[in-house]
């Protein structure tokens, strides 16, 4: 069961990553470097399901993930928190699907202005707040992580992971700051990034809970040696 959460784990990550690169190149006139992923599934889009579709295939790999990170985390104290994160992430992922852009807000677009100037529907601004919600949780979630697992070598990897996320954030953000015209080109690094994270997460999870599972105690042939 663990390995088929962790198959779909990684499935919802490469279906979604699928689904961009498809919509892209049916999308007249899209500008990769300028253009935010989520403009393939807005309003104005030609093929808007395709890319609604991989986000609601990133929220099931998403939970998926989580579920396989919930069953191979031992029980120490704060151990939901990186499951939970996660579970966050998904949502957000859902939110995003069921919230599309009103149009695409690419830098000095008319959509741009509109956005600035407040004219857009709730559920553009809800999708920029779903948005936000994924990028936290997922930013959160290898901070969370190490506090399940510390002391040990695996926190310090969580830990080690977060911060070089973090680092690499900040790094597209401020090359973001200097041309705006390279938002697109800067969002699907950070995406990259994280489908990176999930898919690795979900391989070490089903290792480490294929492990407890295959203990010398869940052996079939396992007797516990008799005392003296």
């Amino acid at each position: 069961m663990v390995g088929r959460l962790a198959a779909v784990a990684i499935g919802g990550q490469l279906v979604f990553v699928l689904s961009w690169l498809v919509a892209q190149t049916l999308e007249p006139g899209y500008d990769i470097e300028g253009e935010q992923v989520s403009a393939l599934a807005a309003e104005t889009a030609y093929n808007p399901w395709i890319v609604t579709l991989g986000l609601l295939a990133w929220a099931a790999g998403t939970a998926a993930c989580g579920e396989t990170l919930r069953r191979a985390l031992p029980r120490r104290r704060l151990w939901w928190t990186a499951v939970a994160a996660l579970w966050v992430a998904a949502a957000g992922m859902g939110a995003a699907a069921a919230l599309p852009l009103d149009c695409s807000p690419a830098a000095g677009s008319q959509c741009l202005r509109r956005a600035e100037a407040g004219e857009l529907s709730w559920r553009h601004e809800g999708h920029g707040a779903a948005a936000g919600l994924i990028l936290l949780a997922v930013a959160l979630s290898p901070f969370a992580l190490w506090l399940a697992l510390r002391p040990g070598r695996g926190a310090r990897i969580a830990l080690a992971c977060g911060v070089v996320g973090l680092v690499a954030f900040q790094l597209v953000e401020g090359a973001v700051d200097l041309d705006p015209g390279d938002r697109g080109g800067g969002q699907r690094i950070l995406l990259l990034t994280t489908v990176l994270w999930l898919c690795a997460l979900a391989v070490l999870s089903w290792r480490a809970a294929r492990g407890r599972t295959r203990g010398p105690g869940s052996h079939p042939d396992y007797k516990p040696s008799s005392p003296g």
